[in-house]
């Protein structure tokens, strides 16, 4: 991850960063008012904003500016970015 996107996430409510970090890095799924902003659902992400993140508004559109085009902007990109997680993550089999 970049330097600027890291300053970007850090900018974040701390109880978000790892969420979003995770999403990026692991593919893992975010939560409800995280996908709705990936999903660029902004009444949904509104909807489902606790009192903490309806104050960063702003900082999460600018955070969706630097993250790559393949991490978001609808549901069927936020869907295709997740489903990679089985082919990044390994599932513990073993390969010998």
């Amino acid at each position: 991850m970049n330097s600027a996107l890291q300053l970007q996430i850090n900018r974040l409510p701390a109880h978000m960063r790892e969420g979003i970090t995770a999403y990026l890095e692991q593919h893992r799924p975010p939560g409800g008012f995280l996908r709705a902003v990936l999903e660029n659902n902004l009444y949904e992400a509104v909807l489902r904003a606790d009192n903490v993140n309806r104050r960063h508004i702003v900082q999460y559109a600018v955070l969706l500016e630097m993250l790559p085009l393949n991490t978001w902007g609808s549901p069927e990109t936020v869907s295709e970015w997740l489903a990679q997680r089985s082919r990044t993550i390994p599932t513990g089999e073993s390969h010998e």
